[in-house]
């Protein structure tokens, strides 16, 4: 949340879980070793088709791609 928080609720204690159901999915693409862009690809359609806010794109150019950095850098296991 503190990396992606595309509806800014980081800091309100309700909505700590607020990506949780997200985990999984992200987690089958990263321990597969899924490509950088498709992880990207699945945070953009995230935010502009599941969320409603395509213009988060356009106005935080690069952001994904540092999501998407960030989440490649979390250790899993082999």
């Amino acid at each position: 949340m503190e990396v992606w928080d595309p509806i800014g609720v980081n800091g309100i204690p309700e909505a700590a879980d607020e990506y949780d159901s997200y985990i999984g999915d992200f987690y089958e693409l990263l321990v597969t070793r899924r490509p950088r862009q498709e992880i990207i690809d699945r945070l953009a359609y995230l935010e502009g088709d599941h969320m409603g806010l395509p213009h988060l794109r356009h106005e935080l150019p690069g952001k994904l791609e540092t999501v998407a950095d960030a989440l490649h850098s979390i250790p899993l296991p082999t």
